[in-house]
C-alpha cells in the first residue's frame, strides 16, 4: 500500500518507506520505539530547533512536531505491530522530515536519506541534547 497518505488537510505523507517484510514482533517495535524516541527528542519545546529543520515559520515546525507526535500515540495504541511501526515511520520521516529519511532498518545504517539531507536526524538528537 505505498503511495501517499493523507490524514489531515493539507498534508500528504510518502507510505513507500514501511517496515521490512518478514520484521518479528520485537523488531517492529523497536522500529516504533526508534522513530518515535526521534520524534519526542526533536519536538522539545526548544525555539532553536526550529532553525535546524525548518526555516520557513514557527507555526509550520510546531504544526508538523503536532501531527508527529499525534502519529506516535495513535501508533502505541495499535494493537497491531506493524501498523504501529508504519505510522512511527510516517511520524519521522514522513511528516516531521518531510519525507527525507527512511529509519526502517533494524540494522545500521538504520536510515536511508534522500540525496544531501544525511546529517538531519542526527542533527535533531544533537539540538535535542544541547537544549536539556
Amino acid at each position: 500500500q505505498s503511495g501517499l497518505f493523507t490524514s489531515w488537510p493539507g498534508s500528504q505523507v510518502n507510505t513507500s518507506c514501511e517496515p521490512p517484510k518478514g520484521a518479528s514482533v520485537q523488531q517492529l517495535r523497536k522500529i516504533q520505539d526508534y522513530n518515535c524516541a526521534r520524534v519526542m527528542a526533536a519536538t522539545r519545546k526548544d525555539p532553536a530547533a526550529i532553525y535546524y529543520f525548518d526555516r520557513t515559520d514557527e507555526f509550520a515546525w510546531k504544526e508538523r512536531a503536532w501531527k508527529a507526535k499525534t502519529r506516535c500515540e495513535w501508533a502505541a495504541a495499535k494493537a497491531n505491530v506493524w501498523v504501529g511501526a508504519q505510522m512511527s515511520l510516517e511520524a519521522f520521516g514522513g511528516i516531521l522530515m518531510n519525507n527525507s529519511v527512511c529509519c526502517n532498518s533494524i540494522e545500521a545504517p538504520y536510515c536511508s536519506y534522500q540525496a544531501g539531507l544525511y546529517w538531519l536526524p542526527n542533527m535533531a538528537l544533537l539540538v535535542a541534547a544541547i537544549c536539556v
